[in-house]
């Protein structure tokens, strides 16, 4: 991904690096549906891959205006905090799973975040 994007202008890249990301992603899944004999389509699935097509398209114009450390720092932070309440609360369809101990789990995502 790196050397078709020195070529490129700061402005364009973040576009060009998904334009190139997705095309990629879009020929595999493709090769794999394919192996797999045409199996069900599920469109709930296309949501996620949304919001992973938003993440990546901002992340590297981001990065470059917030620098790299603070950029992922963010990043991670988001992940942690969005997989734990998905868990937890059970979000987006799946049944919650509460820990036996509400006080070390909450410390536990406090350390992570602070971490």
């Amino acid at each position: 991904m790196a050397l078709p994007q020195i070529h490129c202008e700061w402005g364009f890249l973040g576009i060009f690096a998904q334009w190139v990301m997705s095309v990629s992603i879009l020929c595999v899944g493709f090769g794999d549906f394919w192996y797999q004999g045409f199996p069900g389509f599920y469109p709930f699935a296309m949501l996620g891959g949304a919001f992973w097509t938003v993440g990546n398209s901002t992340a590297i114009p981001l990065i470059k205006r917030i620098g790299l450390a603070l950029g992922l720092l963010i990043w991670g932070s988001a992940k942690c905090v969005v997989g734990w309440a998905t868990g937890r609360f059970g979000l987006l369809g799946m049944n919650p799973n509460p820990p036996a101990s509400d006080i070390l789990n909450y410390a536990g995502v406090v350390f992570v975040i602070l971490g």
